[in-house]
């Protein structure tokens, strides 16, 4: 049962468990081809658990599909990833995809996304792959050039 399975899924990514949140998403994901929040579990939990190559696997995917309005936020992901694996000259263009589309979507949509602010709350993440607080203010500076 596909219910069962995302409650499963969804506690265990709030207590953390990753490795084990990842077999329930995979087999929704097979379950459900085209749901873009299980690829975005699925994404997260490869990035908590330092599987890069599976974190850009599924956020190409991702950013692949039509259907996917918040896409802006998987190039945010993408830099996240490119980073935590010290590539900074892909970050930085990943960052800079990032903050262009969520200006743009502010622009077309009428919305209200601060890319300055959703880099720096969710640079909560970059600290716990080991990137050092003064790399990541440096990262928010090169964005902003």
């Amino acid at each position: 049962n596909s219910n069962y399975l995302t409650v499963a899924a969804t506690v265990l990514i709030e207590m953390e468990e990753y490795e084990e949140a990842l077999k329930y998403l995979f087999k929704l994901d097979y379950m459900q081809k085209n749901n873009i929040v299980f690829k975005t579990c699925i994404e997260t939990c490869a990035l908590h658990l330092r599987k890069f190559d599976l974190a850009l696997r599924y956020n190409k995917t991702i950013l692949e599909s039509t259907d996917y309005e918040d896409r802006y936020i998987e190039y945010l992901t993408a830099g996240h990833v490119h980073f935590a694996m010290g590539n900074w000259k892909e970050a930085l263009s990943s960052y800079k995809k990032y903050k262009a589309h969520a200006e743009e979507l502010n622009k077309k949509e009428n919305r209200r996304v601060d890319p300055d602010k959703e880099f720096l709350l969710s640079s909560k993440i970059l600290k716990e792959l080991g990137i050092s607080p003064s790399d990541i203010r440096l990262m928010h500076d090169m964005i902003n050039l």
